[in-house]
């Protein structure tokens, strides 16, 4: 019913697990889960994560309450996707490397939309302080400046200009924060 799928062919997907992403393995039981929960305002979000996660089995949705308020969960039980996640959360910069020019854009978008703000400038955050310096060097080659910075244990990449705004539009990177937020204003 689900053919085998490599996440390297699903960059948006394989950024927003990266972001928000959780993985367990159940010894007891033998399962291997994969999940995403998003706070109520961001549900919107899990549509389209919905049916990526989908070309790997069942997606099972729940809702529960938090301190935070009201989340929902999307999982799937899938070994392969378990071990490719993992993969991607050791090696997160060799990952992408090996990513299509398309994917790379991709895999950004779905971090963004993940773990990204956007206000006047957009800020994409990581813990990874060198992943999002390949970004940037990445970026550079479509015209799109930004500038890495440490805030704490936790790092950005923030691109603020108007020309790097209209690059990242016309390079197609489509991230779904981006189109609600930056389309509609411009």
């Amino acid at each position: 019913m689900y053919e085998a799928t490599k996440l390297e062919k699903l960059g948006y997907l394989a950024g927003f697990l990266y972001g928000d992403g959780t993985c367990y393995h159940n010894p007891a039981n033998r399962s291997y889960s994969v999940w995403i929960d998003q706070i109520e305002s961001n549900t919107y979000l899990l549509k389209y994560a919905r049916g990526y996660l989908g070309r790997f089995s069942k997606v099972h949705e729940y809702q529960y309450k938090s301190p935070g308020g009201l989340k929902t969960r999307i999982l799937v039980h899938n070994k392969n996707l378990f071990i490719q996640f993992k993969k991607l959360r050791e090696e997160p910069i060799k990952f992408f490397n090996r990513l299509s020019k398309e994917e790379k854009i991709n895999f950004i978008s779905g971090l963004l939309d993940a773990d990204g703000t956007i206000t006047d400038r957009i800020v994409i955050y990581a813990s990874n302080e060198n992943l999002l310096k390949r970004f940037e060097q990445f970026l550079k080659n479509y015209e799109v400046v930004g500038n890495v910075y440490k805030f704490g244990s936790i790092s950005g990449l923030q691109i603020y200009s108007k020309k790097s705004i209209n690059a990242l539009i016309k390079q197609k990177m489509m991230s779904i924060k981006f189109k609600k937020k930056v389309l509609k204003e411009n």
